[in-house]
């Protein structure tokens, strides 16, 4: 380990990588009593829900039971009226407000791309203590404030960033506001927007084929390249999209390998220090 001086913090290694994280946070809810603050995707519940990919149903089809805490109105109605329970209109920031909420005993609180949207994170943490039992934990994503994709994206004199997003986290600076309000970190696990596994000359030919008019059912599915819009395949060869995603491929591929927190995103899963007392057994 090297040595450690002021400001700089030894990042822990061998840590999993994901592509995506909706898998692993499904795959974790399997079974679990679960409440899911902020479980409303704001605009995207219909085109989430077309792809496969709207989380509060995913986890509705694996838990043992689905709470949802949600400041959308709107959406939490649009929620009930497709029949999904135990829904509650609150600020999570202000959980106290919702009495029924710690009535209830829950395996697992789910906070996945939400801390960076609120006005004030350690409030929520300090409202949330109370739900905690022994076997309860808290699994946190949030955007990688030390990304690939954002150095790539400065060099280009840009930053990717939702404009709802209040802060940007590290493992460190995310690590410290939960230590302040009593959590400890049990895991850590990070996420690739990006499929670098992927064949680089089998994306190359399905867009060569596409260009032609033809689309083989035989060309393994290729997830959209990190930058630029998918939102459709252009009649034109974009030779340019084409380079620039086999970059990224390849610059994911070295680098994320080696040095995970280059990743897009970080997981965690915490529970309060007093039923956790090494922060750091991640490590």
């Amino acid at each position: 380990m090297s040595k450690q001086i002021a400001h700089r913090f030894d990042l822990p290694k061998e840590i999993p990588i994901y592509i995506g994280r909706q898998d692993f946070v499904v795959e974790y809810a399997v079974g679990k009593d679960v409440l899911h603050l902020g479980c409303v995707d704001e605009g995207l519940i219909e085109l989430k829900q077309q792809k496969g990919l709207w989380l509060h149903e995913r986890i509705f089809k694996v838990a043992n039971s689905l709470w949802g805490v949600d400041i959308d109105e709107n959406g939490l109605e649009r929620m009930r009226a497709q029949g999904y329970p135990n829904l509650f209109l609150a600020d999570i920031e202000n959980l106290s407000s919702v009495p029924e909420i710690f009535q209830k005993e829950f395996n697992l609180v789910l906070l996945t791309e939400v801390i960076e949207h609120l006005n004030n994170p350690g409030k929520l943490l300090s409202n949330l203590k109370p739900l905690f039992r022994p076997d309860t934990e808290m699994l946190i994503t949030v955007p990688n404030a030390t990304s690939l994709a954002n150095i790539l994206e400065n060099l280009r004199g840009g930053e990717l960033v939702h404009p709802d997003h209040n802060y940007w986290f590290s493992l460190r600076t995310l690590q410290s506001l939960l230590g302040k309000y009593g959590f400890g970190v049990c895991w850590v696990g990070v996420y690739s927007q990006h499929d670098y596994h992927r064949s680089i000359s089998r994306y190359l030919l399905n867009r060569s084929l596409r260009f032609l008019g033809i689309r083989p059912s035989n060309v393994e599915h290729i997830v959209q390249p990190r930058f630029g819009n998918n939102s459709q395949i252009s009649k034109k060869p974009n030779l340019k999209a084409w380079i620039d995603a086999t970059l990224t491929t390849i610059s994911y591929r070295l680098l994320i390998t080696n040095r995970p927190f280059f990743a897009d995103g970080l997981i965690l899963i915490v529970k309060p220090v007093a039923q956790n007392q090494n922060e750091n057994n991640f490590e």
